[in-house]
C-alpha cells in the first residue's frame, strides 16, 4: 500500500524509495514472502544500501525459519530476477534456499524420491513465470529431500535411473 502511495506523489522516485526503505527497516518483522516477490522493484531502485538491506535480510535464519518458505520459492525468485541482478542479492538467494532446508519435513528411514522428466514436465509454466516450469520445481523438491533426509532420488522418462547427487553441493 505504501509503495502505491508513492506512485502516486509527486516525486515518484523519491516516495517510493523511501517506501521500500520503510519496507526492509522493519528488520525481522517483515513479511518474508514479500520480500521474496518484490526484489526486482527493489533492485530497480538501484540504491546500494536497500540491496544490502535486502540480501543480509534474505539470508536471515530467524526469518527464513519463521517464513516456513520452502527451498523452491527462492528458485522461483531467482528466476524472476532480471539478468543483471546484483551479486549480493544472487548469493543471498542461494545462501537462503539451504538455510530453508530446515523447513522441509524430515522422514524416518529410507526415503526415495522419483521425478518425472518426461516431455510433458517442461509443457506449461508455474506462477507465470516463462522460465518456470514443473519439472524445476520437481528438482528443487527432489534435491531439498534428498539434502535433508536419507533419501535417493529417481528419474524416469521412457525408463528409470538413480541420480547420483553429492550430498554437500547447496540445494
Amino acid at each position: 500500500a505504501t509503495v502505491s502511495k508513492a506512485g502516486k506523489a509527486e516525486n515518484k522516485e523519491e516516495a517510493k524509495k523511501n517506501a521500500w526503505k520503510a519496507f526492509l527497516d522493519k528488520g525481522e518483522r517483515i513479511e518474508y514472502f514479500a520480500l521474496l516477490r518484490n526484489l526486482n522493484n527493489i533492485i530497480a531502485e538501484k540504491d546500494k544500501e536497500l540491496i544490502s538491506k535486502a540480501a543480509e535480510l534474505l539470508c536471515n535464519e530467524k526469518l527464513i525459519k519463521r517464513s516456513m518458505v520452502l527451498p523452491f520459492r527462492f528458485l522461483t525468485a531467482w528466476k524472476a530476477l532480471s539478468y543483471d541482478a546484483p551479486r549480493a542479492i544472487q548469493t543471498a538467494l542461494n545462501k537462503a534456499a539451504d538455510i530453508s532446508l530446515s523447513n522441509v519435513p524430515i522422514f524416518s528411514g529410507k526415503t526415495c524420491v522419483i521425478i518425472d522428466e518426461s516431455g510433458s514436465m517442461e509443457c506449461g509454466r508455474v506462477t507465470g513465470n516463462d522460465s518456470i516450469h514443473p519439472f524445476d520445481i520437481a528438482m528443487m523438491y527432489g534435491a531439498s529431500l534428498f539434502k535433508s533426509n536419507d533419501a535417493d532420488v529417481m528419474l524416469f522418462s521412457g525408463s528409470a535411473w538413480y541420480e547420483k547427487w553429492n550430498p554437500t553441493d547447496s540445494v
